[in-house]
C-alpha cells in the first residue's frame, strides 16, 4: 500500500491476518474508499490478502463499521 517509507519511521497496526501497515496509510485508505462510479468495498480489504480488515485500533475500527 505505501513504499515510500520503511514501518518503523510512523505508527502502525497489526491485522488479524498478520499484515502491517501504517496507521495513516489504513486510514486514508477507508477515507478514499471507491476510486469510481461503481460502489465496491474492497477498500476494508487487506491490501495483500483481501481478508476483511480486523484491528484492535479504535479509529479504524470505527471507519469500518461506518463502511458495513
Amino acid at each position: 500500500m505505501c513504499f515510500t517509507e520503511a514501518l518503523k519511521s510512523a505508527p502502525c497496526v497489526k491485522t488479524e491476518c498478520g499484515h502491517i501497515f501504517h496507521e495513516e496509510c489504513i486510514l486514508k485508505k477507508l477515507d478514499a474508499k471507491w476510486n469510481g462510479p461503481r460502489i465496491v468495498f474492497s477498500f476494508c480489504a487487506c491490501p495483500l490478502c483481501k481478508k476483511w480488515l480486523n484491528l484492535k485500533n479504535k479509529d479504524i475500527t470505527k471507519k469500518l463499521n461506518e463502511a458495513k
